[in-house]
Order: structure tokens, then C-alpha cells, then sequence
């Protein structure tokens, strides 16, 4: 924190600081838990996660009764509670949260393309625990990601630590940053990962199916592996029940996401995330606005 931070600006850091280090503190059980308790708490009151879940899982899964909408919806409401509690503790315990990796699947093609010195692109949906995926994959090999600093700086500075624990190379989430990111992928032997099902700016994707409803969708992923000639590999940290760590998943896309036609590769991309999701749908990010950019046939659904 610097003295160019207005006293509110200054109590509002420390507060989300100390707030990261005391469930930081906590054992991935007992943050976990509490994790829970404020799930429940938040979903006996109207709020945008609850309501947004609940509106993307009636979208995406009008072959489930209201009761069984509601009760996928709050179970996501309960991952995403451990997602957030999971943060602090991620960042402050890189290493203790490393040892938690218990089990990964389908690394053997990947290890394979970067020991031939190609290059690899991970895509990691908002699905289970984003940052186990960023230090194992760190502490394994070379990884260059983009990255956008968080608003509070003091948050910020905590994540950068953790994220570059390992030795990840972080790039700026600009032009310049996709230049760089790009040009060091094509000397191979290294991997960058996106997440891509994120809401892209205007202009940075195309609408393509997702659950079957015009969503609009990045394009970096698909336009990197084409410039780069890097091989593409789904990825995600599932999280084990009663906090008992983590299993890493990777696996390879539908074939056509390395289609020219971006509309194509989105939407293979989109097919297999949705694959991915049926693997633990509670733990994917339904709270997330992913229809929020309308088209004429389909308005926003969230308004």
C-alpha cells in the first residue's frame, strides 16, 4: 500500500488483505466448511450469484424439474463458496496446497508434446479450482499465462506472489500481451494457459452454441493454437469431497476447434467444456453472466 491511497482505499485493502489471511489460517477443511455455512446463508436471500445460477442452470438443463434446478444451484453456490474461501488459502500456502494434488489424469500426451519441444495451450474453464491447476502445471514445466491485476493492490501483490510461486511467467492482459505470449509459444517447449468461457470484449469472439443458446465466445484460444502451431489440451482441478485435495484432469478438445473458421472452433470448443462439466456440474461456475451479450433472437437473461 502507498500514500497515494486514500484512507478508504487503505482500510478496504487492509480489510480484504486480512480477510485472505484469516481463512488463509484455517485448515483446508475448516475453510472449506465455512465455505459452506455462507453458501447456505446466501442462498435463503435473492443476491446476483444465487439469482444468476439459478437462471443459467435453467437454461442450460430444462430437462430438470424446478426442485432439482434449485438443488444443483445451490450445490454450485456451495463450490463457488470454497472457490472464493479457497483463494487466500491458495496464495499464502502455495506449497501445502501443491502437496494436495492427489491424482492426474491424462498427462501423458501432454508431457509428450513438450518433451518433442512443441508448444502446448491448456484451456481451463471456470470449473473446480483454477489455481491448483496454475501450480501444478507451474511446478511441472515452463508456463506463460496472461494475467489481470486484481483491483485492491494488496490483493494483487499477494496473488502475483502465488501465482509466480512456481515459476509461472506472467504477460499483461493486453495487445502487447498476447504478442509476447504468442511469439514465445512458437519457439516451443512451453505452455500458456486461457480461459476460454470467458465473456470476451466486443469484437474478441463470435456466437457459437453453448447448452444449445447463442453464447458469445473468445477466440484466443483457437487463434493462438493457429498462429503458435501448439497442441490443445482441456484442463481442470476437481475438487474431492471432504476437502481431501485435488485431482487434476487434462484431456484433449473436439478435433475441430483447430478449425480456420473460428465459429467452428468455437463452437468444438464449447462442446467440450460442456463434456467437461457433466464430469462435476456443481463445481462449474453457474453464477457467471456467460449469456449476458444478446443477440436478436435471444435477449439478455439476466435483466
Amino acid at each position: 500500500m502507498t500514500d497515494s491511497l486514500s484512507f478508504s482505499e487503505k482500510l478496504k485493502s487492509a480489510l480484504a488483505f486480512n480477510a485472505l489471511r484469516g481463512v488463509a489460517s484455517l485448515s483446508l477443511r475448516a475453510n472449506h466448511g465455512l465455505a459452506s455455512r455462507v453458501a447456505f446463508i446466501m442462498n435463503l436471500f435473492s443476491n446476483r450469484t444465487r439469482d444468476v445460477a439459478r437462471t443459467n442452470i435453467a437454461l442450460c438443463f430444462p430437462h430438470l424439474n424446478e426442485a432439482e434446478q434449485q438443488a444443483l444451484a445451490y450445490e454450485s453456490l456451495v463450490e463457488a463458496a470454497k472457490g472464493s474461501a479457497e483463494m487466500g488459502w491458495f496464495w499464502f500456502n502455495p506449497d501445502k496446497a501443491l502437496s494436495m494434488v492427489k491424482q492426474v489424469s491424462g498427462d501423458a500426451p501432454l508431457r509428450e508434446t513438450l518433451a518433442a519441444n512443441e508448444p502446448a495451450i491448456i484451456l481451463a474453464p471456470h470449473l473446480g479450482a483454477f489455481e491448483v491447476l496454475n501450480f501444478w502445471v507451474s511446478s511441472h514445466f515452463e508456463l506463460h499465462v496472461m494475467y489481470k491485476p486484481a483491483k485492491i493492490k494488496a490483493v494483487d501483490e499477494l496473488m502475483l506472489k502465488g501465482r509466480e510461486h512456481f515459476g509461472a511467467h506472467l504477460y499483461p492482459t493486453t495487445p502487447r500481451g498476447v504478442v509476447g505470449l504468442i511469439r514465445r509459444l512458437k519457439k516451443g517447449g512451453v505452455i500458456t494457459a486461457i480461459l476460454p468461457d470467458q465473456v470476451p470484449d466486443k469484437g474478441s469472439g463470435v456466437f457459437a452454441p453453448f447448452y444449445n443458446i447463442p453464447a458469445y465466445t473468445g477466440t484466443l484460444g483457437p487463434r493462438m493454437a493457429q498462429q503458435s502451431k501448439a497442441r490443445v489440451f482441456m484442463g481442470w482441478a476437481e475438487r474431492l469431497p471432504n476437502a481431501e485435495g485435488y485431482h487434476i484432469h487434462f484431456s484433449e478438445p473436439d478435433p475441430a476447434i483447430y478449425h480456420q473458421d473460428l465459429t467452428v472452433a468455437a463452437t468444438a470448443m464449447n462442446r467440450t467444456i460442456e463434456a467437461m462439466i457433466a464430469q462435476a456440474p456443481s463445481q462449474y461456475m453457474w453464477g457467471y453472466k456467460r449469456f449476458r451479450r444478446a443477440t436478436a433472437e435471444h435477449s439478455d437473461p439476466y435483466k
